[in-house]
């Protein structure tokens, strides 16, 4: 699970913070960017959580066209 919070988009890039499985210290900074995936940075190296974070982000604006504050993304 990857907790996301302070989600902010502007114009094709979104930051969040980000909390892997929802613990404080498990903490890392995102900016995904809309237009071009492979850009997207964060402050750790990208990984299954990264992942799972900017698939939710793009999940979320195709469904609700916008995005929330916080937002959590979970897997099966």
């Amino acid at each position: 699970m990857v907790k996301m919070k302070n989600i902010k988009q502007e114009g094709h890039l979104v930051h969040f913070d980000g909390y892997i499985d929802g613990h404080e210290d498990e903490h890392f900074t995102m900016t995904v960017d809309l237009n071009d995936s492979s850009k997207s940075v964060a402050s750790i190296e990208k990984n299954g959580y990264t992942g799972m974070a900017m698939m939710a982000i793009m999940f979320e604006l195709a469904r609700e066209g916008k995005l929330p504050s916080e937002l959590v993304a979970m897997t099966h």
